[in-house]
Parts: structure tokens; sequence; C-alpha cells
């Protein structure tokens, strides 16, 4: 793994963890084994944001399953000799740790990773028990600051060399 993956693998890794901080078991509902997609999933149903990165992660997961069984029903050949003589460069596998972080990194990727925590932060009282990092009056809103879409789209196409959402 280079540093740049690696740097974004921390840094998502650091958000999701300050996210999962003292989340009320109510918030994690179903999803217990990811506490990430349950409070996405949650706040999605009622903040548009969140919904569309519900929407484009289940889009990737799908992506993915279906990429996966594609290469497991043609053996090893390569992807591209399957798919429409465009020149568009075929789906690539996700890796593990990428659909660790899917829910924190597609919503970075989106630009609107900050708005989705400024909501976590606004309405924490939902979701985090009183002695939580999000609940916190001082600590909530400075990690919402901190992810600024303009500084998180800067780092990342600084660091990764990416195409971030075009969103502003």
């Amino acid at each position: 793994m280079n540093g740049q993956h690696k740097f974004l693998q921390q840094h998502t890794a650091a958000i999701e963890a300050c996210l999962g901080h003292l989340l009320k078991r109510r918030a994690a509902g179903f999803l217990r084994s990811d506490k990430i997609a349950a409070l996405f999933t949650k706040v999605g149903k009622v903040y548009d944001a969140a919904g569309e990165i519900c929407r484009k992660v289940q889009e990737q997961l799908q992506q993915q399953a279906d990429l996966n069984r594609r290469t497991q029903s043609v053996g090893h050949e390569p992807l591209r000799r399957q798919g429409s003589s465009t020149t568009s460069r075929p789906p690539q596998p996700l890796s593990a740790q990428a659909i660790k972080h899917i829910w924190v990194r597609t919503a970075l990727f989106e630009k609107v990773l900050d708005k989705i925590v400024q909501y976590i932060v606004d309405n924490s009282s939902k979701y985090y028990e009183k002695e939580a990092l999000m609940h916190d009056s001082v600590f909530g809103p400075i990690l919402a600051a901190l992810l600024d879409s303009t500084q998180s789209a800067a780092i990342c196409k600084r660091y990764f060399h990416c195409q971030c959402g075009s969103r502003s």
C-alpha cells in the first residue's frame, strides 16, 4: 500500500472513530456490525445529503458485487474483454479497506462529509450518549469545521490525484 492510500485510510479511520464514539445502541440499529453504515442510513432518512451518500454507496456495493460475480463466472479472464467497446476504463474492484471505509470515503469525495457531520453534531442527542465526542458542544463542531469540503477536496486532489465530486 502506498503512502497516499495509507493516508486516506488513516484519515477515514480517524473520522469513523469520532463518529462511532459512544454512539447510542438505538442509533446503531440492526447493522451493529457496521455502526457507520447504520448511522449514515439512519441520518439519510431525514437529511438529503446523507440520503444521497446512502444511494451512492449502495450503487458502489452493487457494482462491486456484480464485478465479483463476473470475475468468478469467467475465471481470471480480464474484464475489459467482456465490456462494451468504449474506451472508458472498466470498473476496478474495491479493496477490502476501501469497502470498510466506503461511507466516509464517499462522503469525503462528494464534498458533503462536513455537512453530514455538522447535521449529526446539530442533532447529536438523537444518536449519541451525553459523553460522546460528537455530542460535546466544543469538539463536535470543531470536527465538522475540520472537515470543510473545500479543505477535504484540496487534500484529496493533492495527495490522491483523484477526481473528487464536483459539488460546491
